[in-house]
Order: C-alpha cells, then structure tokens, then sequence
C-alpha cells in the first residue's frame, strides 16, 4: 500500500496532457525479431468467456 501511495502523489498533479501522453491498453504485442506472441490480460471472472478469447 505505500508504494501505491507514493505513486498516486507523484501523480497528484499531473495535468490532462500529461496522462493523455500514457499508453492506456490491456493489449500488449511481444516480438524478439523471430517470433512474435500476442498477450491479452484479463480479470478472473473473464477468463474462460468465449467473447473475450482470442
């Protein structure tokens, strides 16, 4: 929790463009020049959902 805490204040005043510059996304392409592999997070409750599987 406190270093949850101590990010939140870091980023207490953080202004719009500021955030706007992160990328937001639960999707994330993985390649090491040979192979690449697609990684898709997901909550528990989801995980076996055929609408959310890939």
């Amino acid at each position: 929790m406190k270093t949850r805490r101590e990010w939140a204040e870091a980023h207490l005043n953080w202004t719009y463009e500021d955030w706007a510059s992160v990328l937001w996304t639960d999707l994330t392409w993985v390649e090491d020049g040979r192979h690449s592999r697609e990684w898709v997070t997901r909550s528990v409750r989801t995980f076996l959902n055929k609408k959310v599987l890939i």
